[in-house]
């Protein structure tokens, strides 16, 4: 299978080049911060942006653990399956 394109390593690589100096980065298919957004975005993609000429890296955090997310995603399990997580 072949991943989506372009790569963040290579579409941050080109916005520094192109001039852009701040960055936010998100990585929306992630729920909780993991090894993967920690290593990945926070220190290699950071780093890769800076050698290319950008300043300011700021990577959003996911949702984690944020209070509005577990009230929805309950909602939307006990509306889907008339049930309810304990939360």
């Amino acid at each position: 299978v072949k991943w989506l394109e372009p790569s963040t390593l290579n579409k941050v690589e080109e916005l520094a080049q192109r001039g852009i100096k701040k960055l936010a980065i998100v990585a929306p298919a992630f729920l909780a911060d993991g090894l993967e957004t920690l290593e990945e975005l926070d220190i290699g993609i950071r780093e890769h942006f800076t050698e290319c000429g950008g300043e300011s890296l700021t990577v959003i955090k996911c949702l984690n653990d944020n209070e509005d997310w577990i009230e929805g995603l309950d909602k939307m399990i006990h509306n889907k399956f008339n049930a309810s997580v304990a939360v």
